[in-house]
């Protein structure tokens, strides 16, 4: 059986981390055990400070982190919210080589189409950027 440990600072959502990898991991009938210490285990993921209700929580990572690096232990950070952090997760762990590529690109296939980024203001001082925009309204309106 693969141990993944999921590791990090109060407020970096590590709980919420194992329940999710423990549900994922039950529903597809893996045998792979999800822990919150990294003792004896297989992997490590180490929850991010991404999230809001981390601030505050540097000096407890940069700790974590200090002790794996001294006790020589790998480990993978997790970033994101929501379904983004479980497929962050799932992303490190395929890249660990416990899980195949191929099932995360299947939970991939799921997600809500992404559009790319696209940069809109109401109020812009770069006179090159107004002249492209008053350029575009005016052949638009013909």
């Amino acid at each position: 059986m693969t141990r993944v440990a999921v590791v990090g600072a109060g407020g970096t959502g590590r709980s919420s981390l194992v329940a999710e990898l423990a549900r994922f991991f039950s529903d597809r009938g893996l045998d792979i055990a999800v822990l919150e210490d990294d003792a004896g285990a297989d992997v490590v993921l180490l929850a991010g400070l991404d999230l809001p209700s981390a601030r505050g929580a540097e000096a407890e990572d940069a700790s974590i982190r200090t002790r794996l690096q001294s006790a020589g232990v790998a480990f993978h950070v997790v970033y994101g919210t929501g379904p983004e952090r479980l497929r962050s997760a799932l992303q490190a762990l395929a890249s660990a080589g416990v899980l195949a590529a191929g099932l995360v690109q299947r939970e991939d296939d799921g997600a809500e189409e992404r559009r790319p980024w696209t940069w809109s203001c109401e109020k812009c001082s770069d006179p090159d950027c107004e002249h492209r925009l008053f350029t575009r309204l005016r052949e638009a309106r013909g």
